[in-house]
């Protein structure tokens, strides 16, 4: 009897160390796994702290209107300042294009995309008295009281034909 009991706490045993050796490659295929996921979550938030850097980089140079011409930014900061009435911002801060368009529009408006929209001709004549005044510089006015949109002399299904016809600019901004 006592050898029978004997042979029963050894099979147990056996099953408990086969049981406690499952655990425990099971907790090393845990802490693998959460090591992992703790990598992920130190890459992605490196990945966002720099993305959120260059973001407010980007903010700033726009605020301070970064690679604009001086004349512009001095019309921007007297706007700004409320010095002039009147002034919407260059063309570059009024359209919105996506991505996949940027180079197709940048390169079709050209250096017009800083010619500076205001609300008519007495805020364009406001502006260039202020550039004078301060000695900074000419810029390019569009007056929206003053300006019209062209009509294009060829029919869409004719432009539509083209290899490589996307749309219309002024459509896709």
């Amino acid at each position: 009897r006592a050898e029978k009991s004997l042979k029963d706490y050894s099979e147990k045993e056996g099953k408990i160390k086969a049981e406690l050796s499952e655990i425990e490659g099971s907790i090393a295929s845990k802490r693998d796994e959460a090591a992992k996921i703790e990598e992920e979550i130190n890459s992605l938030n490196f990945d966002r702290m720099s993305k959120k850097q260059r973001a407010d980089t980007l903010r700033r140079m726009d605020e301070l209107f970064e690679g604009y011409n001086h004349s512009v930014k001095a019309i921007m900061r007297a706007s700004d300042h409320g010095e002039i009435k009147g002034i919407y911002g260059p063309v570059s801060k009024l359209i919105d294009v996506k991505e996949k368009h940027a180079v197709a529009i940048e390169t079709a408006v050209g250096a017009n995309i800083q010619n500076i929209v205001v609300t008519d001709e007495n805020a364009a004549k406001s502006a260039i008295s202020y550039l004078k005044q301060n000695n900074a510089g000419r810029a390019t006015f569009y007056p929206l009281t003053s300006i019209s949109p062209l009509t294009l002399n060829i029919g869409r299904d004719t432009l539509e034909k083209y290899k490589g016809y996307i749309g219309i600019a002024s459509e896709l901004v």
